[in-house]
């Protein structure tokens, strides 16, 4: 799926709801909501009491499955955003060829950040780094030698 930027494009309120769980259920609620309503109505016009309050149960049953409805519906994480000085440490993974205090793009934690070499030897694209300091918002990298860490973001 591609990235949407926020605000633009990104479904938000009742057309997430129906792309997340369908209409069947959102139709589900207004049935049960109208049925409810019409029996409750009909009750009070022909003097029923006991087909009013079946009419009302009904109506409350379909309310609560519509704020049950609307609770349980996933929402969109916000993206995180982390300061350059507590990467440190972090493994991630070259996007772009960096020569040896050159600049390139590594992918660290499913975000893309600015990279600068701190390393006397070139990195190729796809090759894991370790982010070893931070200048700004860019932050210095050298080849990682060891093996594959968990903490490294799944290429998209």
């Amino acid at each position: 799926m591609p990235d949407k930027q926020q605000g633009k494009g990104a479904l938000n309120g009742l057309a997430d709801r129906i792309l997340i769980y369908g209409i069947r259920p959102l139709i589900l609620v207004v049935v049960i909501t109208l049925v409810g309503l019409f029996i409750a109505v009909n009750g009070l016009l022909t003097r029923d009491i006991p087909e009013a309050m079946i009419g009302v149960i009904i109506t409350v049953i379909g309310v609560i499955l519509g704020i049950g409805f609307a609770a349980t519906t996933v929402r969109r994480r916000k993206p995180t955003y982390r300061l350059p000085q507590y990467m440190v440490g972090l493994i991630g993974e070259a996007r772009t060829d960096i020569k040896a205090g050159g600049e390139g793009v590594i992918l660290l934690e499913s975000e893309l950040w600015s990279a600068i070499s701190d390393s006397s030897e070139d990195i190729s694209a796809g090759e894991e780094v370790v982010v070893t300091g931070y200048e700004g918002l860019k932050l210095k990298v050298k080849p990682h030698k060891e093996g594959r860490l968990k903490n490294l973001s799944p290429p998209t």
